[in-house]
């Protein structure tokens, strides 16, 4: 399992809070590739995608990226902040973890990108389960069009999922949920069932994680959306092989990427103390044979 010391995610919360662009606000408007993701709070479900649209395809969401820790709503409280393409919710204290969301848009296509960060201050683990729930909406006309699995049957090894209604290229927007990388944490429990729902018109995932003292984890997801269900399967494949060097990543460092548990990314190769010694010896006896090859055409 992947983690990191928890000063990592202190310096990067702080960062954030003293951008000269971010701003305290009580609703956003994140726009990207014709989309538009409008974020803000919502009474118990805490802060989350109240909707989104594509162009003149309205109503993708009836409240959807919205957490649980442990049974618990993440709320970042009266605020959070707005700074560019990124709102980044306030810290909150929930299950003996510092947690805080962040949302932020693809400029240039219809992406969001979620990312959940818990921190352990503690002196002792803290086992916990975060619940990451979407309510589209499309409502009772919901179907699954796609899986990574190739089939409509959605089961935790279902690495994304592609949901739509009934009206082809019409109606709502179909909406693409990624839930997690190859070879990365799969979800211990999924389900089409949301919130209060009485029907299958969402998508739910639980993760399960054991966070040590002293140290943060984070969970990351993306959502897309498109005119339709085949441009969504078009589009999907990009998630398939997600490289730390992808623009989707764009704002996150090496650091907080070691956080991710449910992605892996691949390690920037480092050389070997040996190696950079053969170099540098390389490089040494180039320089003396430029200088005696310099020398020898002096003295003729």
């Amino acid at each position: 399992m992947k983690r990191s010391i928890i000063g990592a995610a202190v310096l990067f919360f702080a960062s954030l809070s003293g951008l000269a662009s971010a701003a305290p606000v009580t609703s956003a408007s994140l726009s990207g590739g014709n989309a538009v993701w409008t974020i803000g709070q919502n009474g118990a479900l805490g802060l989350n995608v109240i909707d989104a649209n594509l162009g003149g395809q309205t109503d993708a969401f009836d409240n959807a990226l919205a957490f649980q820790v442990g049974g618990f709503a993440y709320s970042s409280g009266a605020n959070f902040d707005l700074s560019g393409q990124t709102v980044t919710g306030n810290m909150a204290s929930i299950a003996g973890l510092n947690v805080f969301v962040q949302y932020y848009a693809d400029a240039s296509s219809p992406t969001l990108r979620t990312l959940i960060t818990l921190s352990n201050t503690g002196a002792g683990s803290v086992s916990t389960t975060v619940r990451l729930q979407n309510n589209v909406g499309s409502d009772s006309a919901t179907r699954t069009i796609a899986t990574s699995s190739g089939d409509t049957a959605f089961t935790a090894a279902d690495r994304w999922i592609i949901t739509d209604d009934d009206n082809g290229s019409g109606g709502d927007p179909a909406n693409t949920h990624v839930l997690w990388g190859s070879n990365g944490q799969a979800p211990a429990n999924v389900g089409l069932t949301v919130f209060s729902a009485s029907g299958t018109q969402g998508v739910l995932a639980d993760f399960a994680l054991d966070i040590a003292a002293g140290t943060t984890e984070s969970l990351m997801f993306f959502n897309q959306l498109y005119t339709s269900g085949s441009a969504a399967q078009a589009g999907v494949v990009g998630f398939n092989d997600l490289t730390s060097t992808n623009p989707l990543l764009a704002g996150l460092s090496p650091a907080q990427l070691s956080q991710i548990q449910n992605w892996e990314f691949e390690a920037q190769a480092v050389p070997e103390p040996s190696v950079i010694a053969l170099m540098g010896l390389g490089l040494a006896g180039l320089r003396l044979s430029r200088r005696t090859s310099k020398s020898g055409r002096r003295a003729a």
